[in-house]
């Protein structure tokens, strides 16, 4: 590459010799060989650190962005040749060491009313989830942790057959439709069928981290630093 760039050099000043017709021509090829050079240590980067995964999910991901963000994410995916490398070594360091940045963790927040004609002065007229705006990074750092563990869970078989929420091509149509298929089955067979369903008000809050991290760590095979890095 870089005997590359010399030769391109060479033709150029060969050209001022020649001709000064060749010196546009050879200004050209000589930026096109720069531009690959760059393009060269950019992919020679990827080949030892994962940039390739962040640039994509940030490049897919849309240009949405709140107060928390230091630039708009458009702005940040026309600066990410600059950006990339800082941006992976964050989420690199935060993966390896089980700790995210502190900032990462604040979010805007936008009270919603229950209903419109529910007093706006009182407290409980407000839902207990409200609308949270995190920082870009910190989404593309979660998008990165669900896309490993996704794989991990794929490549070894580990999701429920039965499980309608974050698989591809699965929705809760899928377990609606199958709880309704099970129905008539037991129905043509004569068999009685009881269907118990359970709604959990602030379902998040109800659970309960050492059993949660012990299924982690004895159904999933995930431990250590990862199992540990919660609050």
């Amino acid at each position: 590459m870089i005997q590359l760039i010399h030769s391109a050099i060479l033709f150029r000043n060969i050209s001022r010799i020649i001709s000064p017709k060749f010196m546009l021509l050879s200004q050209v090829v000589l930026l096109v060989v720069i531009l690959i050079f760059r393009l060269y240590i950019i992919l020679a980067q990827c080949l030892n650190q994962p940039l390739i995964e962040v640039a994509k999910l940030i490049l897919s991901s849309p240009n949405k962005f709140c107060e928390l963000d230091a630039i708009p994410t458009f702005l940040l995916k026309s600066c990410l040749h600059t950006l990339i490398v800082i941006i992976t070594k964050i989420i690199n360091v935060s993966l390896s060491s089980g700790v995210s940045p502190s900032h990462f963790e604040h979010a805007h927040l936008i009270p919603l009313l229950k209903k419109p004609s529910l007093p706006a002065n009182y407290i409980n007229s407000y839902t207990c989830i409200s609308i949270s705006n995190l920082s870009f990074i910190s989404k593309v750092l979660e998008k990165v942790v669900f896309c490993r563990l996704n794989v991990h869970l794929n490549c070894n078989h580990l999701f429920n057959v039965c499980q309608s929420l974050c698989k591809q091509f699965v929705s809760t149509e899928n377990a609606l439709l199958k709880v309704h298929n099970d129905i008539s089955l037991n129905m043509d067979t004569g068999k009685v069928t009881a269907l118990t369903l359970l709604d959990l008000s602030a379902s998040f809050n109800t659970i309960d981290y050492s059993v949660l991290l012990g299924r982690f760590s004895d159904w999933y095979g995930i431990s250590g630093t990862v199992g540990s890095s919660h609050s």
